[in-house]
Parts: C-alpha cells; sequence; structure tokens
C-alpha cells in the first residue's frame, strides 16, 4: 500500500472529474479522452477536478488531419415533378469551402436529355446545388466527382490527398433520384363520337385514360351547353378507369336538354400534369 505524491494511499485515489476548460475538441468527463474536431488547428485547456483538491489543467495543441467527406446527397423537393429545374442537399461530414458547380454531374436516366448542373451554394456542411432537368421523362441524380478543390478548415482535401488518396477518392454517386414526367397523360372519348346525334337525354360517356406511371385512374367530365368547351359546365361527372385496360365509362345522371353539347374528358398524374 504505497502513497501518491500527495501523500494519498494509492488504496483510495479520488475520482476526478474531467472537462473542456477552454479551447477546442471534447473531453470525456468519466474517462478523460480527449477528442479533437474534425477539422482544425487551435488549443485546449482540459481540466481535473477531485473533491477539495485544486483543479488541474493542461494543454495542448490541436490539428485535426481527418479529411472531410460527402455524407448524402438528397432530394429537397417530393418527386415525381415535373419542374424544369430541381435542386439537391449535399451535406459533408464537416466545414469545407471551395464547393462549385465543377465538382458535380447529373446522372440521367433513360429517356433524359439536356440537363444541366446550375447555381451551388451554402457554406459549412450544407450546400444546395440546383440541376436544370432538361428534356424528354426519365430519372435523374447529382453525383459528386472529387477533384480535390473542395477543402476543409486545415486545407486538407476531400477524402484526403497524396499517392493512396488523390483526387476521385472523395467522390459520391448513390444519391437520390427525381423522376422527371414532362408528358401529359394522353386520354380519349370514343362515345359519343364528333358531331353525333342522340336521342336519350342521360348519354353514357366512355373513353380510355393514359396507363403511364403515374397517372391517376380519377377521370373527370365535364359537359358543356355549345359547341365548344366554354364557360361553367352544367354537369361534372367523375368516374374510375379500370386499372388494367384504361377503360372508363360515366353516365349522365341529370337529364340534358336539347340542343348541342360538348363532352370534355382529364386525367391527372403525380407529377401535376392534367390531359
Amino acid at each position: 500500500t504505497g502513497y501518491d505524491q500527495f501523500g494519498i494511499p494509492m488504496t483510495t485515489q479520488p475520482t476526478f472529474a474531467w472537462s473542456l476548460f477552454s479551447g477546442i475538441g471534447s473531453v470525456n468527463p468519466s474517462t478523460g479522452l480527449y477528442t479533437a474536431p474534425s477539422s482544425g488547428t487551435g488549443s485546449a485547456t482540459v481540466k481535473a477536478t477531485s473533491g477539495s483538491f485544486a483543479p488541474t489543467t493542461t494543454s495542448i495543441t490541436v490539428t485535426s488531419t481527418l479529411a472531410p467527406t460527402v455524407v448524402s446527397i438528397n432530394r429537397t423537393a417530393s418527386s415525381p415533378t415535373k419542374a424544369s429545374s430541381v435542386a439537391f442537399t449535399v451535406t459533408f461530414s464537416t466545414s469545407v469551402t471551395g464547393v462549385d458547380a465543377t465538382d458535380f454531374t447529373v446522372a440521367n436516366g433513360s429517356g433524359i436529355s439536356g440537363t444541366s448542373v446550375g447555381t451551388v451554394s451554402g457554406s459549412g456542411t450544407t450546400w444546395t446545388v440546383n440541376v436544370n432537368t432538361g428534356s424528354g421523362s426519365g430519372t435523374i441524380g447529382l453525383n459528386l466527382i472529387d477533384n480535390d478543390s473542395i477543402i476543409n478548415g486545415s486545407s486538407i482535401p476531400l477524402g484526403g490527398s497524396g499517392t493512396a488518396n488523390g483526387a476521385g477518392n472523395g467522390s459520391y454517386i448513390t444519391s437520390q433520384l427525381y423522376t422527371i414526367d414532362k408528358t401529359a397523360p394522353v386520354i380519349g372519348i370514343t362515345s359519343p363520337t364528333v358531331n353525333s346525334l342522340y336521342n336519350t337525354q342521360t348519354p353514357t360517356i366512355s373513353g380510355t385514360a393514359g396507363m403511364a406511371i403515374g397517372d391517376s385512374t380519377t377521370v373527370t367530365v365535364n359537359i358543356y351547353a355549345g359547341a365548344t368547351a366554354t364557360g361553367t359546365p352544367v354537369q361534372t361527372l367523375t368516374t374510375t378507369a379500370n386499372a388494367t385496360t384504361g377503360a372508363y365509362s360515366a353516365a349522365v345522371l341529370t337529364p340534358l336538354g336539347q340542343g348541342p353539347f360538348t363532352v370534355q374528358a382529364s386525367q391527372g398524374d403525380s407529377a401535376g400534369h392534367t390531359g
């Protein structure tokens, strides 16, 4: 049973509480384990306190060598969409600078062309990249192609630097995708035919609705008095198209008067189009 430099028996060593007195980083209050920040250079003073003993402090100089990484690239809006421009949020593991349009490429799916990276804005760990959606329908994503221009506060490039960790090692090509839908549903009316004559005041309106992915099965039929679809409909009917064939029909419930009428059928989709 020896004694320490304070004359305290070794069997009754005090329990210390650890804290960060000043500076950067963090300290485990139970173990005293110091954790440096993910970037930057600075100093830290760690304090140990035990009962009635005077607090003890020690200071260190800290230089982080951790390379920043991409945490995620996610959509900022819902999908599918018909928008001409969409945005992605790019999140890094620590604050970075040097992020611009040259760091990104658009990942085009089949059917999409003419896309481009637009404006880039943000700071710290969070950046927003706008993408022009071009023409056609399909999917688009956003890839970050590391060229070592993105650095943290210690000037360490994305993914690290050197012969084993040069440009490209910080690339990120698994972003969320937008489904771009720039085509409205195609819906037709097969009955009544154009300029047809009816001897009933309650005809049945029928036709075929669009069947593309995202097309709604809800069909709205508006009936207008006169030879054009203008003004307020005299009747509005709602029906559901067959999910397999697209066929729909809607019976007029309130008898129509004599004279010409114009029938218009419409259908929406998940991207906000109306056909």
